[in-house]
């Protein structure tokens, strides 16, 4: 037995593009992994990894430009010898009322409970990446993306943990879905932008004005005493001297304000 998810977003970008978003290898860096290759058409694979890790790769089993992409990957019996239905990405895009709708059904994922963190993971994951897509392709298309991460074990629980990023001693507001915010962090700066996404206390993501547009996509997750934050600071089009700025400037302040205890991940 297998099961699967759906996820569909609406884009302000021509059909064009966000083809290109998921087919390119470079695109697919400004939104979804470091390193991403690509050998188009049917038969050809779609190679991605975060973070300098091993390299996943899938097959491309439907190449229909602008409107359908298909990939697929042997399922996990398959590394041990046995049988097991693949699993599979299906990308459709059409237009709809002047706007783009990009959706994807992720099936082929084991319904065992060894598979059930993965499972909510990506079901989480997949519309914070496709967010951060329509962020990409609507305010810096065809900019190139440096990010700037806080990864590591969370010291505290959950609930702790955003009340330190959400607090005085960390952004200092409430976050609402939907609304802008202006407030002084408690590093003494002044940041202004627009709330995206909010579900606590595990998510929250946010434009930053003062960064040209950034995109903040902070997650936190796990249970017990393993709780981990996976933060990533998107900037756009900056020259490798502005990224360190940047990088210097707010990976440590991150750091310290939700005491994780790993080394953040620089890329």
């Amino acid at each position: 037995m297998s099961r699967k998810q759906e996820h569909e977003i609406i884009i302000d970008a021509p059909l064009e593009a966000v083809w290109k978003a998921i087919v390119d290898g470079e695109e697919l860096t400004r939104w979804f992994v470091d390193e991403a290759s690509v050998t188009p058409g049917v038969g050809g694979t779609v190679e991605i990894s975060w973070d300098g890790g091993e390299k996943g790769r899938n097959q491309i089993d439907v190449w229909e430009p602008n409107q359908k992409l298909r990939l697929s990957k042997p399922g996990p019996a398959a590394a041990q010898g046995g049988e097991s239905a693949p699993m599979v990405l299906e990308y459709t895009i059409e237009r709809r009322d002047g706007k783009t709708v990009l959706r994807l059904v992720h099936s082929g994922i084991p319904s065992g409970p060894e598979w059930d963190s993965f499972y909510d993971g990506t079901n989480a994951g997949w519309p914070s990446f496709f967010r951060t897509l329509r962020h990409y392709l609507e305010r810096h298309p065809g900019k190139p993306r440096a990010t700037i991460k806080v990864i590591g074990k969370l010291p505290v629980s959950l609930e702790e943990g955003w009340a330190r990023l959400t607090g005085s001693g960390g952004f200092g507001f409430t976050p609402v879905a939907g609304q802008q915010f202006s407030t002084t962090t408690s590093a003494g700066d002044v940041v202004q932008g627009n709330v995206v996404f909010v579900k606590q206390p595990g998510m929250l993501e946010i434009t930053i004005d003062e960064l040209d547009q950034a995109y903040l996509a902070h997650a936190m997750a796990g249970a017990g005493p393993n709780q981990y934050v996976y933060t990533v600071l998107s900037v756009y089009g900056k020259s490798a001297e502005e990224v360190e700025a940047i990088r210097a400037k707010w990976q440590p302040w991150l750091k310290s304000v939700l005491g994780v205890d790993a080394p953040s991940v620089k890329s």
